[in-house]
């Protein structure tokens, strides 16, 4: 594929999602804006941005370097492939997968983002919430802590869990493809040592 159509095929992407979410966008800004609460409209979106950025940015430094560091254990490895001229070996070069894993952390950094997102709801009514002056009897905590801080902190632990089990997925299966973990008729499952430390 060329230059050229690979540029054009960008910019029909660009078009095709940007265009939608502008329609979207631009007709909940009128409708906000006709009942008078332009505020609450940019507010939602200020906390949607910021919850999606600092997402984006706290995963990408955790995926990332996780798998850059499974990647050190690749070497150049040699695959046999059949074709119609007969059989071929097709070398890998580990150098040459370091952009497909940058893409694929920025990828999974930005489904955990949007899930972030999502809970921007959740977030107002953490920061802004109130106390009801009436305690439970049992814990001793105040009724808005049930209500206002235990959902912003069960979303984070399922945002953290999101996190940790993606990146370990993924990580198992750098490890996989580098040869540092797999079976074998000899050796079972095995894990080498560098593998091994890192996983734990």
């Amino acid at each position: 594929m060329t230059a050229s159509a690979r540029s054009v095929l960008v910019v029909l992407g660009a078009l095709l999602l940007g265009v939608p979410w502008f329609a979207t966008f631009y007709t909940d800004w009128l409708w906000f804006g006709e009942v008078g609460y332009q505020p609450v409209f940019v507010r939602t979106l200020a906390a949607q941005s910021t919850l999606f950025a600092v997402g984006f940015v706290i995963a990408l430094a955790i995926v990332a370097p996780n798998l850059l560091i499974a990647m050190r254990s690749a070497r150049r490895r040699e695959f046999v492939v059949v074709t119609p001229d007969g059989p071929r070996t097709v070398s890998v070069d580990p150098a040459r997968l370091t952009p497909t894993v940058w893409l694929a952390s920025i990828v999974a950094s930005a489904a955990c983002a949007s899930y972030a997102q999502s809970h921007w709801d959740t977030w107002l009514l953490f920061r802004n919430g109130t106390p009801f002056n009436a305690v439970d009897p049992v814990l001793g905590y105040d009724a808005g802590f049930y209500v206002f801080t235990l959902p912003f902190l069960q979303a984070l632990q399922r945002l953290g869990l999101l996190l940790a089990g993606g990146t370990l997925v993924a990580t198992v299966a750098v490890y996989v493809m580098a040869g540092a973990v797999g079976m074998s008729p000899r050796r079972g499952i095995y894990t080498d040592p560098p593998a091994s430390t890192h996983l734990a």
